[in-house]
């Protein structure tokens, strides 16, 4: 699988290329002179191949070149024949170099033709495309038709002479692509993902057929009876890889899978989700006492042994197959005592963005090549997500750093999940063209990439809107609370690295995008340019919006000061409500749309962001008639602003009495010792039992009103967890204080979730109030509202589970929680 490029003037002689022959015309002067030629019964693939050199020439030059799959003749003279593919008239046998990878590719421009052929009709269709790039110029900068950008020409030609080129990366996949817009994007720049791995086991033998018929198949999760899954979903389990004929039985059904598809290229052995190996005596005696770095039973072994066995059964018959795997859970770590198949690839997962971190990358440097000596290729997993990141995640010389190692450690396949936010620019862009080659400069690509994305007076303005948000990603983000050093990957759920962008970043983004708009000298230039500042206006509307909702702000001494902090909270939940709205309109777009939407995590939902300053305005609300409550009840009448309407008319019922307080014991007055009643302390992880991480208790320091109040400290992840039943639809408002005590630094931070449960025992979507640092000394207020609609019967909500989440004690920090209530507003 190495990679091999040629590039040379030396042409087969049987193409009859000569001293005088230099190019190979396509277009004189906007007239056609060559005709594409497809084999007679081309695949889909090479159909839509031809089609796409068919419309960038014409794009191009004006000329639209025929197509035919008729057998190629000679041409007539001053015209060119474009044949597509192996295997047909006019090209030669010999064209295609023994061991060219599958989506490697040959282009032979010489006398009258110019041949393009790969190892696969895939080869041969990114020869084309590579053909499109190099010699027309085309390049598919973004996905649709604004997305492509084909400089004019009246006259087009292929030098003369041979090129050659196949992937460093045989397999390149991304998850999360939205439409056959994006998807055919992805193809043009060469996606071609061939290699299956993701959980198959449950697949391979579906529990209602082999429970009855081999049910020794199956595991001793107990390591005394088979545990026998109940249907063909349900998972939790392994097979007993140590089971006499297990092996041969996989071997026989690939087989056969292999004989149906003749397509099939490779065949996933990854085992099931949610772990439940086998604890029979037999498979015992592979797993060795000392559990893998997750600190789970170590089945690497067993698991290994097994799948090559199988591996070896199968290539009697399919000798090119692949197989391949993840290193996941209890088959994570490298096997100890046995050699990885060669035609086997485990894949390993992980966010290698981490590897900004010194001590994370010596640790994944260490893991990788640790596989590599246990297994002589690799794939890696890899979670480079734009949605649902609120800000450009782009890090892009750390990319190719990072595989550029790869490629020496033996990694040969890659997959990541993608879900893509194409107001990252090149991101996607520049992880297909390294995927292919990590060799090629960084800065060249991304230079190439402004200046036909939006002319070269607009570029260097782009390319330092994303310098802006490379050096925040890669430098910056280490000092963040929001940074782990821990998980797979990073908290991609939870906008907390929004609690580090100033905002003059935000204003220095904006500008130049302004610039760069008011640069671009076409009109495709533009809708490229506008689809980026239309994608910022997001990121804009977020960072405003959660700045706004992590300041803490006093009661206002004065109607000035009231005056300025309702001003202030108008404009942030204005941005609150934009940034819902624009992910709303994104959803209509193929281009923008977000693949996670923000109702996926309640921290990313957003509904109360930058609107923190009004419950600081409480106390003016029930002081009778004045110019804040005025305010406050025109806000709730008549703004064009749903969340700001919401969260006034909220503040106004509470203000009045107009909301019915649901017991709860939320002051914690009521319980025996230090266990509040109706509350439950959940911490993470809660092992060992006798030492638990960080404690819970009611003392009387941490009280705001009452006698006690909860003392939280040392908590890695947790917090009070209490279920409440709920009289009845409607909407609803939880609130909470919290302060970190005074002379303690203000370590962690807190939300406040809230989570409704059906009458069917269905859990709902949870909402939050975002995650804040409590201020030290002070009591720091938190609310989430919600609407309860109402439904019949089962679907009926009817309790709702209130969480203030804490996370980042556990290295001294201490919060005091008091006055947690929930309110049911009239209507």
């Amino acid at each position: 699988m190495l990679r091999r490029t040629v590039e040379t003037l030396v042409m087969a002689a049987s193409l009859g290329l000569t001293a005088a022959a230099a190019e190979v015309g396509l277009v004189r002067d906007g007239r056609p002179l060559a005709t594409v030629v497809l084999p007679s019964a081309a695949s889909p693939t090479l159909q839509e191949a031809a089609a796409t050199l068919v419309r960038c020439v014409e794009e191009a030059t004006g000329a639209v070149l025929p197509v035919t799959t008729a057998p190629a003749e000679a041409p007539a003279p001053g015209a060119a024949l474009v044949l597509i593919g192996a295997g047909q008239p006019g090209v030669p046998a010999d064209t295609i170099p023994a061991g060219l990878d599958e989506d490697g590719f040959v282009v032979v421009a010489g006398a009258d033709r110019v041949v393009i052929a790969g190892g696969s009709d895939h080869g041969t269709a990114f020869g084309v495309y590579d053909l499109l790039e190099r010699h027309v110029g085309v390049r598919w900068l973004l996905p649709g038709p604004d997305g492509l950008d084909v400089p004019a020409t009246r006259s087009l030609s292929i030098p003369a002479g041979r090129h050659q080129d196949e992937p460093v990366f045989f397999s390149r996949l991304f998850s999360g692509l939205r439409g056959e817009t994006q998807v055919a994007w992805a193809r043009f720049n060469r996606m071609h993902g061939r290699v299956s791995f993701h959980h198959n086991l449950i697949k391979l033998f579906p529990p209602e057929t082999w429970t009855k018929t081999h049910p020794e198949f199956f595991p001793m999760k107990d390591g005394q009876n088979r545990y026998l899954p109940p249907t063909n979903t349900t998972h939790g389990w392994q097979p007993c890889f140590s089971a006499p004929g297990l092996a041969e039985e996989a071997a026989a059904i690939i087989r056969r899978a292999f004989r149906d598809d003749p397509a099939l290229r490779s065949y996933s052995l990854g085992v099931n989700d949610s772990s439940g190996h086998c604890r029979c005596p037999e498979c015992l005696k592979r797993v060795p006492a000392e559990k893998n770095f997750l600190n789970l039973a170590d089945y690497s072994d067993l698991y290994f042994d097994w799948c090559n066995r199988v591996i070896d059964d199968v290539l009697k018959e399919f000798p090119d197959a692949w197989f391949g795997c993840l290193a996941y859970s209890e088959v994570a770590a490298p096997p100890r005592t046995v050699k990885v198949h060669p035609r086997l690839i485990p894949y390993m997962t992980y966010d290698r963005m981490k590897w900004i971190q010194p001590e994370v990358r010596e640790a994944g440097h260490a893991a990788t090549e640790a596989w590599h000596a246990v297994s002589p290729t690799l794939g890696w997993y890899d979670y480079l997500y734009g949605s649902p990141y609120c800000l450009p995640r782009v890090f892009f010389q750390h990319s190719a750093e990072y595989l550029r190692y790869g490629r020496d450690q033996g990694v040969r396949a890659h997959y990541a999940e993608l879900y893509p936010n194409f107001g990252e620019g090149p991101k996607p862009y520049l992880f297909l063209r390294l995927w292919w080659n990590p060799d090629q400069d960084v800065e060249a690509l991304l230079k190439d990439w402004y200046e036909r994305c939006v002319g070269p007076a607009a570029a260097p303005d782009l390319a330092r809107y994303y310098a802006i948000w490379e050096g925040f990603w890669t430098r910056d983000i280490l000092a963040s609370r929001w940074f782990s050093k821990g998980g797979q990957y990073l908290a991609f759920n939870n906008p907390g690295y929004l609690a580090d962008v100033d905002l003059e970043r935000i204003a220095e983004s904006r500008r130049l995008l302004e610039s760069c708009l008011a640069k671009c000298q076409t009109d495709r230039q533009r809708a490229r340019a506008g689809l980026l500042a239309r994608a910022f206006e997001y990121y804009e509307a977020s960072a405003v919006a959660y700045r706004g909702q992590i300041q803490v702000n006093d009661v206002p001494a004065d109607e000035a000061a009231a005056q300025r902090l309702l001003d202030a909270a108008i404009s942030g939940l204005t941005m609150a409500q934009k940034r819902r709205d624009l992910v709303a309109a994104f959803a209509e777009d193929p281009v923008l749309v977000q693949p996670i939407g923000l109702d996926r995590a309640p921290a990313l939902q957003g509904h109360t962001w930058g609107g923190g300053g009004l419950w600081a305005l409480v106390d003016w609300l029930k002081a009778g008639p004045n110019p804040i409550r005025k305010r406050f009840e025109d806000l709730a009448g008549t703004s064009t602003v749903p969340l700001l309407r919401d969260q006034a008319s909220t503040l106004l019922a509470l203000a009045d009495g107009r909301a019915e307080a649901v017991e709860i014991n939320g002051s914690f007055e009521n319980g025996t010792g230090t266990q509040a009643t109706a509350w439950s302390y959940w911490r993470k992880p809660d092992v060992p039992p006798e030492k638990p991480i960080g404690r819970m208790a009611r003392v009387p320091e941490a009280a705001r009103t009452g006698a006690l109040g909860l003392l939280c400290d040392g908590l890695l992840r947790g917090g009070p967890v209490g279920t409440t039943p709920l009289p009845g639809p409607g909407r609803y408002v939880a609130m909470a204080y919290v302060q970190v005590p005074a002379g303690h630094d203000a370590k962690g931070t807190i939300e406040l979730s809230v989570t409704p449960s059906t009458a069917a025992k269905k859990t709902l979507p949870s909402v939050s109030s975002g995650k804040i640092v409590p201020r030290v000394g002070a009591w720091t207020l938190l609310t989430v509202g919600l609407t309860i609609p109402d439904q019949p019967g089962e679907e009926a909500v009817t309790t709702l589970r209130i969480v203030p989440v804490i996370d980042g004690l556990q290295d001294g920090g201490v919060f005091w929680l008091d006055d947690i209530s929930l309110h049911r507003l009239a209507p």
